[in-house]
């Protein structure tokens, strides 16, 4: 199939899944993860008309990124960045990523919202979860979630939107049950937090190509979807990372 309508097969999906839990496709937000691939790969998707889409390294994203609003200066793009991100590459994002998802640890944000401030910008951001509790993958543990919340709401160039999660690989569709019951952690999480902080948390951010359907269902607001779209990455066992 073609990229064009891998897009409209996704979106399909997400209208069906939309409906299986009351809401409108319209209150999804597809972010099409366009990681390992050139802007050339992109362009057709904006072509179509469509505008969202996440990347995971700094270096690449940064250049993708202005390359894309150099090539579509009319057409009002947004960019999340969803990767893992250090401090030092900060300024490479702010300024460039309407949202930074991967929002982890206390000085990682203090960082963003200095260079926020420095720019003049107010950036959004989510909170990244690690709900599986996996050493290996970004994220905050669960019970770290609050203070980082509290932390944030104190930095005057932040806008907290949300939390987003990676979920842990299962391997296979016949997992619904774990895979659902780590998406109801997070919204659970969520509800809880927005009661205890009063900070409005209204976005959600999981659910990828393999499993973006159960996590509509869930109550996700925004998915992450990439292989389902641009097709197999080149770069094997990065599909944890992405969608």
């Amino acid at each position: 199939m073609s990229v064009a309508e891998n897009l409209q097969r996704v979106k399909a999906q997400i209208e069906a899944s939309a409906a299986r839990s009351a809401r409108e496709g319209s209150a999804i937000q597809l972010v099409a993860v366009s990681k390992t691939f050139s802007a050339d790969d992109v362009s057709p998707l904006v072509e179509l008309g469509h505008s969202t889409f996440g990347e995971n390294y700094a270096q690449e994203g940064r250049a993708k990124v202005d390359l894309l609003r150099e090539r579509f200066p009319d057409r009002r793009l947004s960019f999340h960045f969803i990767g893992r991100l250090q401090r030092n590459k900060v300024r490479d994002i702010v300024g460039r990523f309407d949202v930074i998802q991967s929002v982890d640890r206390p000085e990682l944000a203090r960082a963003i919202d200095a260079e926020s401030s420095r720019v003049g910008a107010i950036q959004e951001i989510c909170i990244q979860v690690n709900v599986s509790d996996e050493p290996q993958k970004g994220g905050v543990p669960q019970e770290a979630v609050e203070p980082l919340i509290a932390l944030c709401s104190t930095l005057p160039a932040l806008k907290i939107i949300g939390l987003m999660m990676i979920g842990k690989l299962f391997g296979a569709r016949e997992n619904e049950s774990m895979v659902r019951g780590e998406f109801q952690q997070l919204r659970e999480l969520r509800d809880r937090l927005q009661r205890l902080t009063a900070v409005p948390l209204p976005e959600l951010s999981m659910g990828m190509s393999g499993d973006f359907d159960w996590a509509i269902e869930e109550g996700a607001t925004i998915v992450r979807v990439g292989s389902a779209i641009f097709g197999s990455r080149a770069k094997a066992g990065e599909h944890n990372e992405i969608g």
